[in-house]
Order: structure tokens, then sequence, then C-alpha cells
């Protein structure tokens, strides 16, 4: 059996890297793999549960920030008693080297790194940690060239669509009538955003947004996550009077319902490594405006590109405001693009024994 330790998450909850490796985790054979998963915060997420059931581990340590020695010796008894054959270490900055360092110190044959974004806050200690990165890296992915080359420089690297079940998020009519009457949109024009609420995600942009938009009554905002910035978020939308403009919907769990249920979806990310959430959004017919900081390899047909000006952005929206569009064939465009799970998951765990069979 191959046993394969995932590294890099806070905990095993609604995200984009999560579900990435949860779609990987459902369509792997666990009597020929067995993956584990090692996290960072104390808190049950909601996948925990799947995991277990299906055979996994949840392993949890404090950050290496926060316990420096005590992260890294536990970190090396986990893998060294462990007896992995593979450290899959998921991360947006070069100091994943630490990992793979203790990982290569175990004993560990194969040791990837995998880059999920195209920026971190300390650009120095990225830059500084690239070279030994890339000397204790065995391979290297990345969701996309940009995270690829933000990640690893001038070295090789293998791109790893990230991918989704596409049939999930393929529309329904019915859902979104339901969802409609639910959130109360009624003849309005919903637009959306998902992801979590960080700086890098851009929300309290899409506020001044709807702020600019005020005199437009039939533009209503809905924002689905949760993060450190929901109570700042909230408070502004009550300042500026938004409270009927914009809504947070909190983390959810039906948001293929939702995004069925809108008639467009924004990302106006300052960063983003793949955007799992757009792929989802076209995969459901969504017509999407996004930042030109998001990498052209999530265009599955239905984005438009633009650089983060108010203006253009509600010129944009009000031009695709009304616009009725056929969406029951769109998750085939997410198909034909590679966006399938069992596609994408096949790909990684095919890696997997191809590295074992060369390291061997």
């Amino acid at each position: 059996m191959i046993k394969v330790l995932m590294i890099g998450l806070g905990k095993m909850d609604q995200g984009g890297t999560e579900s990435y490796l949860m779609s990987v985790f459902r369509n792997t054979d666990h009597n020929s793999i067995q993956m584990d998963f090692l996290v960072h915060r104390p808190e049950e997420g909601c996948y925990e549960e799947e995991i277990k059931k299906a055979g996994g581990k949840i392993i949890k340590l404090p950050r290496l920030r926060e316990h420096p020695w005590r992260y890294c010796y536990r970190l090396f008894r986990v893998i060294r008693d462990g007896r992995y054959n593979i450290v899959h270490r998921h991360s947006t900055a070069s100091v994943m080297w630490i990992d793979l360092l203790i990982a290569m110190t175990a004993g560990v044959r194969v040791r990837i790194a995998h880059s999920h974004n195209t920026d971190w806050e300390k650009h120095f200690i990225h830059y500084m940690g690239i070279p030994i990165l890339n000397l204790l890296a065995t391979d290297r992915f990345a969701c996309s060239k940009e995270a690829g080359r933000w990640m690893f420089g001038r070295a090789k690297f293998h791109i790893m669509k990230n991918g989704i079940n596409t049939r999930r998020f393929a529309f329904n009519q019915d859902s979104r009538i339901r969802y409609r009457e639910l959130l109360n949109i009624g003849h309005k024009t919903a637009v959306l955003n998902v992801g979590r609420l960080v700086p890098e995600k851009n929300q309290k942009w899409i506020i001044d947004l709807a702020s600019a938009m005020k005199s437009d009554p039939d533009i209503e905002f809905f924002i689905v996550g949760d993060g450190p910035l929901r109570e700042e978020l909230n408070l502004t939308i009550h300042k500026k009077g938004l409270s009927n403009k914009v809504h947070l919907l909190g983390q959810r769990e039906d948001t293929a319902c939702i995004m069925m249920a809108c008639d467009m979806l924004i990302l106006p990310s300052v960063f983003e490594g793949m955007g799992i959430v757009l792929i989802e959004a076209q995969c459901t017919g969504l017509p999407c405006i996004v930042s030109d900081a998001l990498p052209r390899e999530a265009d599955a047909g239905k984005c438009i590109f633009l650089k983060l000006d108010l203006m253009k952005w509600k010129q944009m929206i009000l031009k695709m405001a009304g616009n009725v569009n056929d969406r029951s064939d769109s998750y085939q465009s997410a198909v034909r693009a590679g966006f399938e799970e069992k596609t994408t998951a096949k790909r990684v765990l095919e890696y997997y024994k191809r590295c074992l069979k060369s390291t061997s």
C-alpha cells in the first residue's frame, strides 16, 4: 500500500485547496493508497468525518510559527512512525521547504511541493527560500503556470489542474427557482461572490462597488464564505447603508444551488492561484467578471477579465444584467476544459505510482 501524507491546511473545511484534495481523496482506491491529512487547527472541519470513514487519518499539530521546535520534532515523528512513502506539501510560499527537509530526514523518497497561489505578503522570505525548496522537492506541482513560476522560478514543474464534480454543478432550473425564492431575489439581478473573507479575496472592494451602484435598485450582491474579515465587512455594510443590497451568507454547503440562483459571479481577487470557485461557477453556466490577476487557465469560456476599476466593473455588470443564457449544457465546457475531478485525480494518483517506481 502507498501511504501519502498531505500537509499544509488549517483544517479540512470548505475552501479551494481543501475541495481539490477532497476530489483526489474521493477518487482514490483506498485499498491501494492510504491518504492522511496533517492540519493545524484544533476544531473539526466539515470533511473530517468523511475522511475517517474512508480510512484516512486527521493529524493535528500546532503551526510552525507558534511552536517551531515542537512542530518540527512532532512532524518528524509523525512521518517516521507513519512510514509514509510520499509527503505532498501544499502551500502559497516557499517556506514549505522546512517540512520537506523534515520529510527527507525521516527517509521519505518522494517529496512533492504543490503551489496553490501566486503571491504572499513576505516576498523577501519567499524568494530566499525558492532555491532551497527546489533542492529538497523531488517533484513540483502547480495549479497554474503563474502559480508555478511564483513558487519555483525557472525550475520545471507539472501543472495539476483543480478538478470538480461537474455533475454536481450542472445547472438545474428547479434549483434556480427554489433558491431565488429562498434568497428573495425575485426579478432582480443577483451578483455572487464566493471565497474566504480575507484581504486577498478583496470583498471590501465589492462593498465599494455596491456603494457605487446604490442608484441601481435591481442589482443585489451575495457573498458566500467566512473568515477573519466577516465582522469588519458586516460593519462596513451597515455604515454605508447597504444592508438591503449586500448580503453576507456565511459558509454554505449549498453553494452550487446558490450559483444556479444567481446571474453572474464576480471575483475581484488581488491574487489567486487558480480559483476553483471560478470553475464551479462556469460549470453552472454563470458568466464571470474577474480580476486580471486570475490565471487565464481558469477560463472555460465564460470569463471577462478586467482591471480593478470600479466604473468599468459597474458598466460591465449593468451590461450583463438581464441577459438570459442557456445554461443547461455548461458543465460540458468544464469537462472539455479538463476540470472533471475524475480526470484530474487520476493524473495525481498515477503520478504517485510512477514516482515510487522511479525511486525504488
